[in-house]
């Protein structure tokens, strides 16, 4: 699972910074991190010692959550990819 993880996670980044299908990249990494933080991130079961900092990445996974909604209502920039596509 690890490498599958590291490919998507991979993926995701240069789709999302060089803007190719950024409002498919952006939905896709919205459900991703549905799942991650549901099975990674559950605060309210941790230990008490690590409570905190899974709450803290729990948070984390919802402020990149509601980035990526905005980036697929808003979509990819001018300077993007799919931009310089739809230009050509």
């Amino acid at each position: 699972m690890y490498w599958l993880v590291v490919l998507t996670e991979l993926g995701i980044g240069v789709a999302l910074i060089f803007g190719i299908a950024t409002r498919y990249a952006s939905l896709f990494t919205f459900v991703y991190l549905i799942i991650a933080t549901a099975i990674a991130h559950r605060y309210w079961e941790a230990q008490p010692a690590a409570v905190a900092t899974q709450y803290a990445q729990f948070c984390k996974n919802l402020a990149i959550m509601g980035g990526t909604l905005l980036l697929y209502v808003l979509g990819a920039g001018r300077f993007s990819l799919d931009a310089w596509l739809r230009r050509c």
